[in-house]
């Protein structure tokens, strides 16, 4: 199985393919850690479902 995530040299997607969502990387992090949609995402994250991806219900 190969490894989750990308790296340089394979990334899953280019800095350059973001447009205006990269603007988000730059928000410092305790202003997106309260919004309720960062916090799903995050507990998503800490617990994923079993065999590591979420589907569309």
């Amino acid at each position: 199985m190969p490894p989750r995530g990308g790296d340089p040299r394979e990334p899953l997607v280019r800095h350059s393919d973001l447009g205006a969502l990269a603007l988000l990387a730059q928000l410092p992090a305790e202003t997106v850690r309260h919004d309720p949609d960062v916090a799903a995402i995050a507990r998503l994250a800490a617990d994923p479902p079993l065999g590591g991806t979420v589907s569309k219900g």
